[in-house]
């Protein structure tokens, strides 16, 4: 599953060591008292994951359909127009 802005993946370590630092904040912030804030914060970066998980599963979805719609039409198209429609999507 990607997990970078740029659709990269992260290995194993990275995935790790983000949790980490997650952690490390999340202490920090309890031990000031103020877990208003942190509450806030972690609301906003599971919302915005979650928002970019949606739109990742949108994407998958349409990929999906246009293979699955390529795959029904390309035995009655030529490889030239397989090829034209294949660019317009």
């Amino acid at each position: 599953m990607p997990c970078e802005s740029d659709g990269s993946y992260c290995d194993e370590a990275k995935i790790h060591k983000l949790t980490q630092l997650l952690c490390q904040l999340c202490q920090a912030v309890e031990a000031s008292g103020n877990s208003q804030l942190m509450d806030k914060e972690v609301s906003q970066w599971y919302e915005e994951h979650k928002k970019r998980d949606e739109e990742r599963r949108r994407h998958e979805e349409r990929r999906k359909e246009r293979n699955e719609a390529a795959t029904r039409v390309r035995g009655k198209l030529t490889p030239e127009e397989l090829d034209a429609l294949i660019a317009t999507t």
